[in-house]
């Protein structure tokens, strides 16, 4: 008898890896880099805004300092209130802008013009007083109140003496004073009462105690 033969199975072929073995996903996941607070600042650094320094914030208010006293200065020489304008140029003549303190120098001067006290320009009551009225116009009462006091002092019985020194005290919030010199210029003339009750200029001036009954007509006989 011939030998029998032994068969054997032929080798298995090695299957295609499909899955990655628990050692290779470990060493994935511990490889992707976490994010931290620390790493997306340090991309983003250089994309952030910076804040202004303390010096710069300084100048900034400075500047905006000076635009606004320039700006009231202004409205307040429109006004005609050249003193007050004065104060307010010369504030503006000390900041940064350049332009501003050009323009705020030069308003500077000519406030100082308008206000210089002609001295030899008044001669008589009457320019005293019209150089009152002027001054009151401009707001510049205790100017005013000065000048009114020389022209009653030489002519206290001038009624538009006392009307003019009446609404200068009242405007300074001295309503006794004003009472008193309202009620001599109606004294002196009586359709001051009526002058001043429609005068603008006297309209808040006369719901003041004082002169309240000023402001009413007199009552018939």
């Amino acid at each position: 008898m011939s030998p029998k033969l032994k068969l054997t199975e032929p080798p298995k072929k090695p299957k295609a890896a499909t899955k990655q073995s628990a050692s290779t996903v470990r060493h994935t996941k511990e490889a992707v880099p976490i994010k931290t607070p620390a790493s997306r600042s340090r991309k983003t650094s250089t994309g952030t805004a910076q804040l202004p320094s303390p010096t710069n914030m300084a100048a900034a208010n400075e500047a905006q300092k000076q635009k606004d006293a320039f700006e009231k200065a202004t409205k307040l020489f429109h006004a005609r209130n050249f003193s007050d304008a004065l104060t307010q140029f010369e504030a503006a003549a000390g900041g940064p802008s350049i332009e501003i303190t050009h323009v705020a120098r030069l308003h500077v001067k000519m406030c100082q013009q308008r206000i210089q006290k002609p001295a030899a320009a008044l001669s008589n009551p009457e320019d005293y007083y019209n150089y009152a009225v002027t001054l009151i116009n401009q707001r510049q009462l205790d100017e005013a109140e000065k000048q009114l006091k020389i022209a009653l002092d030489a002519k206290e019985a001038a009624d538009h003496f006392q009307y003019a020194m009446a609404l200068c005290l009242g405007l300074k919030g001295n309503f006794e004073g004003a009472a008193k010199h309202l009620a001599r210029a109606i004294e002196l003339l009586p359709s001051n009462r009526a002058i001043a009750r429609n005068d603008p200029d006297f309209r808040e001036i006369l719901q003041s105690a004082p002169l309240r009954a000023l402001y009413a007509a007199p009552r018939p006989a």
